[in-house]
């Protein structure tokens, strides 16, 4: 188990570190690439929105160095137990900006086609992540913008049950949240 120490110091010595950490313990188990981290930081707030995206990586390697992350070819995971640390260190206020941030960057990293079938790994790996950031209730169009790519991209992909079953969670929540005569 994780001390609580180490994830206390790590806000000490690297709050953008911590940040980025905090950002992985809201998305989905399965691995993060470490390129999604990069398109939307100018949308987070200081210290990770002041970093450069040539630094993510070094990022990423604090993380890894403390035992806090795994980084692989596929991406940056959380072991289920600082992902727990966190979100309970963090509260649910804080879970929840956190997922909206969290959702901000998928939606920056999304692609925007659906049909090429060069965008479809990317896509596979980002749709739990989407997924995990809570489109169904974001007020942030960009977030649900790319719920309905991955839903059209599923389609394209010949993944008509994930699509409709996304879909059909996506409708019933946004028009309970934002009325049924939203354009989404």
């Amino acid at each position: 188990m994780i001390p609580a120490e180490t994830i206390d110091r790590l806000g000490e010595d690297d709050p953008a570190a911590a940040q980025l950490l905090c950002l992985c313990a809201v998305l989905h188990p399965a691995p993060v690439p470490v390129d999604v981290f990069t398109p939307g930081l100018p949308r987070l707030p200081r210290p990770l929105g002041a970093v450069p995206p040539s630094l993510v990586p070094g990022l990423v390697d604090i993380l890894t160095a403390q035992g806090l992350a795994a980084s692989g070819a596929s991406g940056l995971t959380l072991p289920d137990p600082v992902r727990d640390a966190v979100q309970e260190d963090l509260g649910p206020s804080a879970v929840r900006v956190c997922r909206a941030y969290a959702g901000a960057l998928i939606a920056a990293a999304a692609p925007a086609a659906v049909e090429d079938p060069a965008t479809w790994p990317r896509w596979a790996a980002l749709a739990p992540h989407l997924i995990a950031a809570d489109a169904a209730h974001s007020p942030d169009p960009d977030l649900r913008a790319a719920a309905r790519r991955l839903v059209t991209s599923l389609l394209h992909r010949g993944k008509p049950r994930p699509a409709r079953t996304i879909a059909a969670e996506l409708h019933t929540a946004w028009r309970a949240d934002l009325g049924p005569d939203h354009p989404d």
